[in-house]
């Protein structure tokens, strides 16, 4: 029994020593676990527990404009870390300094550089590229798609389709049934419009003209049927020269009469010495008549069913503007234009004639910083400007700019050389002055000293007009 006892004990005892050892055993290795591993700064590649448990991501580089930057996260329960990059900044223009160093086109990305507001280097960024524009190029037979901006066209020209009332169901071109204008075989100029052009000097018209008028003459008290011009004589609108319009025999001719000399001036005085008018062969107090004939414009551009035309011949003279300034806008050429030589010219045909945005910025005068510009005009009928009479592509060379007056504007006084060359107004104002406009000089040089009160300027319009 005794024997049996300390059996018993000596189990217990037994099982006591193997709880413990196994606990002491569980004890050591929860410890090593947690434990570096033969280093002291362990990483995720050489655990010493079987699962890390991370914290949050801490900045441990700043990332600057072009180089990374780098996170760090740590083991809650060793010292173990792992980190990961953090993407570059990249560079931020200052608006104010940027600036086009590659424009970009319709197919390749453009370039702007301009400094960093954050790190202040100097970086560039792309333009995207713009992309084809395409509209409808057109002609009397054909139609094609082109790029606006770079002229690539799409595929190959194609024949018009016509419905019944004579448009394309393409691209809505509408066919002329009867021309308003006349082209010429070499396609570079077209007849559009009338206007008196040339002297009468067949003296049986002659007689048969003034009878149409009953010999009557015009006064300031009695205009006898005339039309008064209101020209100026020392900046003051006065009736001195007037003019008729009469129809014989299927034409149309222009009768005019003086009784002053119009000055080369609107702040002149009258007077033979003041005028080109006598200088030109016309004297006072006698009537002349002109022939209204077919107006010659040069084609400059066409595309789209429009040409961009501009007088071959110097048609008028005139004064930019008598009293005012060289501000195109306001001047009374503008007004002219667009409403008396309008009306003239092209009775019944306006229709054809398109209002266009006519460009009056500082870069359309020459002169980037001048101060004497007005703002975009919508006109029917202008005056070119100083960088379209400098354009090659526009035809304008010396030999080009060079253009002779008709009878008509000789009787206004147009200021021409010995070779009947004139001189003829631009748009454009001078840079210098608030009073000087550039002009056309006899020999196709462009000027800009030409007085905006100068009657004796020879008028050159322009228009884009529907073919």
């Amino acid at each position: 029994m005794s024997e049996q006892k300390n059996i018993s004990k000596k189990k217990k005892i037994i099982i006591a020593v193997v709880a413990a050892v196994v606990a002491i055993a569980l004890l050591v290795t929860i410890l090593v676990l947690c434990l570096p591993n033969d280093s002291k700064n362990p990483t995720p590649d050489n655990p010493t527990h079987t699962e890390h448990i991370w914290d949050e991501w801490e900045t441990f580089k700043q990332a600057t404009c072009t180089e990374q930057g780098e996170l760090r996260r740590k083991c809650t329960q060793c010292d173990a870390y792992e980190t990961m990059p953090e993407k570059e900044l990249g560079h931020i223009l200052d608006p104010k300094t940027e600036q086009i160093k590659e424009p970009a086109t319709c197919i390749d990305a453009g370039v702007i550089q301009g400094k960093c507001s954050r790190c202040g280097q100097t970086a560039e960024r792309p333009i995207a590229a713009l992309g084809h524009s395409m509209e409808w190029s057109i002609d009397e037979n054909t139609h094609v798609k082109k790029c606006t901006r770079c002229k690539q066209q799409e595929g190959t020209p194609e024949q018009h389709i016509f419905n019944g009332e004579n448009q394309c169901t393409e691209c809505g071109y509408t066919k002329q049934t009867s021309k308003h204008y006349v082209l010429s075989e070499d396609g570079k100029t077209l007849t559009f419009g009338s206007y008196p052009q040339s002297e009468v000097t067949d003296n049986a018209l002659i007689s048969n003209l003034n009878a149409e008028i009953q010999n009557k003459l015009p006064s300031s008290d009695d205009l006898n049927s005339w039309t008064d011009y209101g020209y100026y004589i020392q900046g003051k609108v006065q009736s001195y020269m007037w003019y008729i319009d009469v129809e014989y025999k299927s034409d149309k001719y222009r009768g005019v009469y003086f009784t002053e000399y119009r000055p080369e001036n609107a702040g002149y005085g009258t007077g033979n010495s003041n005028s080109k008018q006598d200088e030109n062969g016309y004297t006072t107090e006698k009537v002349y008549w002109f022939k209204f004939e077919p107006i010659t414009w040069r084609i400059l551009t066409q595309e789209n069913g429009k040409a961009f035309v501009a007088a071959d011949i110097i048609l008028d003279s005139r004064e930019f503007d008598a009293l005012g300034s060289n501000n195109y806008a306001a001047s009374g050429i503008r007004k002219w234009l667009n409403d008396a030589f309008l009306k003239t010219a092209l009775a019944n045909l306006e229709d054809y004639v398109v209002v266009t945005n006519v460009d009056n910025s500082a870069d359309s005068t020459g002169v980037t910083d001048n101060k004497n510009i007005c703002e975009n005009t919508d006109d029917k009928v202008f005056l070119l400007s100083y960088a379209e009479v400098l354009n090659e592509d526009l035809g304008f060379d010396f030999d080009t700019r060079k253009h002779q007056s008709t009878d008509y504007a000789k009787i206004q006084g147009v200021n021409k050389s010995s070779s009947g060359y004139g001189y003829w107004l631009l748009r454009s104002p001078s840079s210098d002055t608030t009073f000087d406009v550039r002009a056309v000089h006899t020999s196709g040089m462009v000027s800009d000293e030409r007085r905006m009160s100068e009657t004796s300027s020879g008028i050159v319009p322009a228009l884009y007009m529907v073919l």
